[in-house]
């Protein structure tokens, strides 16, 4: 099992995820809404999205827009649940 540190530099080698920066628009929704509900969202989304046995969009494509969790899913890996 690797270290949290070294799942990070995996993902720093990988172009793909590396790719990944947050838009102004995320930044400052981020900034309006602060951490607290960021946290939430992303507590709403693994529970509605993830946990569930039965996952209403299982094998769709987790969205790179909308929501600045769903750009971090995609930076560090998490969309690719297979």
């Amino acid at each position: 099992m690797q270290t949290i540190d070294e799942a990070f530099d995996r993902l720093k080698a990988s172009k793909f995820q590396a790719g990944f920066a947050l838009k102004e628009k995320d930044k400052v929704y981020i900034r309006e809404k602060r951490m607290d509900t960021i946290h939430r969202h992303v507590q709403d989304f693994v529970r509605e999205r993830f946990a569930p046995a039965v996952i209403l969009n299982d094998g769709k494509q987790t969205p790179m827009h909308g929501h600045p969790v769903f750009l971090a899913q995609h930076a560090c890996a998490y969309c690719c649940r297979g």
